[in-house]
């Protein structure tokens, strides 16, 4: 059977309050459930809905559920252990069956698009995502998209991130396959691929430094100041250029 509560009116604002005083006072809703019946409990196995909040709206004939949260024990519950998940559910437009968007495990995994989350945070798409619709935006609010995060796979490949002031653009790529880093560039061909200028207040160490071989900008090194330009091999100096422009090798 079904035992209700039922608060109805007519173009009014139902509220349940629960009020309280004192600093031990507290107010609290419990949802109980049990294995065989009220009169006779049994130890209660895993898997069932401990308590569900179901938000519903009428169609003009009928009642259809829109969202819910739902709490279910994952494993039988003991004396030293009861263990449970939260799931957040949402009906999608053209759809009348709420679907879990959100699920918060027992062990405090958090997953969104995925009610397995492998990690504190997992954030899972049904399609392949692309910038268009990141996993992580950062925003003013409204449509003004400052920051997004996305882990692509169907055109760029990699974790890719983008900034602009409502319009975004992809700043800097991770190649997935091979780890390559792109600065201004979706398609990095090495570890470390950066189309515009570098500036840098200290050394840049590398095995090889290429002038981009995509455009027609030379390869260009310059000092801001009055410094030296220092050229050299095995960790020692091999030629100089000094802020005059007089050339040095071996001295």
């Amino acid at each position: 059977g079904v035992n209700r509560v039922s608060i109805e009116s007519d173009n009014n604002a139902n509220q349940v309050y629960q009020s309280t005083a004192g600093a031990s006072g507290y107010n609290q809703y419990t949802f109980r459930q049990m294995g065989g019946t009220i009169a006779s409990p049994t130890q209660l196995g895993g898997g069932y809905d401990i308590g569900n909040i179901i938000f519903q709206g009428y169609d003009g004939a009928a009642m259809q559920s829109v969202a819910g949260i739902r709490v279910r024990n994952s494993a039988t519950i003991t004396s030293a252990s009861s263990p449970a998940d939260i799931n957040f559910e949402t009906t999608t437009a053209g759809s009348v069956t709420p679907t879990t968007k959100m699920t918060i495990l027992s062990g405090g995994n958090v997953g969104i698009g995925t009610t397995s989350p492998s990690a504190k945070l997992d954030i899972a798409y049904s399609t392949n995502p692309t910038t268009a619709t990141p996993h992580i935006i950062l925003s003013t609010g409204g449509t003004v998209k400052q920051a997004a995060i996305t882990a692509e796979s169907s055109t760029i490949g990699g974790l890719v991130f983008s900034t602009g002031d409502g319009t975004l653009v992809d700043r800097m790529t991770i190649l997935r396959t091979n780890g390559n880093v792109g600065i201004g560039t979706t398609s990095p061909g090495s570890k470390l691929t950066v189309i515009g200028d570098i500036v840098t207040s200290t050394r840049v160490a590398s095995d090889t430094i290429n002038g981009y071989t995509g455009g027609s900008t030379p390869l260009t090194i310059l000092t801001g100041g009055a410094q030296n330009i220092i050229i050299g091999t095995n960790n020692a100096e091999r030629m100089r250029i000094t802020s005059a422009g007089n050339v040095g090798i071996g001295t």
